[in-house]
């Protein structure tokens, strides 16, 4: 994907972008946590007789498709798109006052700065 030179150092342009990759790549995984999640509570059901449902993941991938269809390995997938989402913008809302505490601190002089950072002692009588 091309994006215009204009664009390219923009915080917003960054933040979309990896709102997208984040997006993507849970879609890609989400299948294998679905099996993930299955093959952990079959070995509970079943951990008395050590009968697992799945030999490894292609199995539990194959099985699931078979059984409970190809959309079974995305349920609950937009549950993870919202978490993604929250998650980068609370990044972002950080990013952002790191920004500005750096620009904040950065503008007051070296007399300021140790003025308003200056230890206070207390001695006990």
């Amino acid at each position: 994907m091309h994006v215009p030179e204009e664009h390219q150092k923009s915080i917003l342009m960054r933040l979309s972008c990896g709102a997208l990759a984040g997006l993507f790549g849970q879609t890609l995984t989400y299948p294998l946590d679905v099996v993930k999640r299955q093959m952990q509570v079959g070995s509970l059901q079943n951990g008395a007789n050590g009968d697992a449902a799945y030999k490894n993941t292609f199995d539990g991938l194959r099985k699931i498709v078979r059984n409970q269809g190809w959309r079974q390995l995305f349920a609950g997938v937009s549950i993870n798109y919202i978490r993604v989402m929250l998650t980068l913008s609370y990044i972002y809302l950080i990013l952002l006052l790191a920004l500005f505490i750096t620009f904040h601190v950065s503008s007051l002089s070296l007399k300021e700065m140790h003025w308003k950072c200056k230890p206070t002692l207390y001695m006990h009588p």
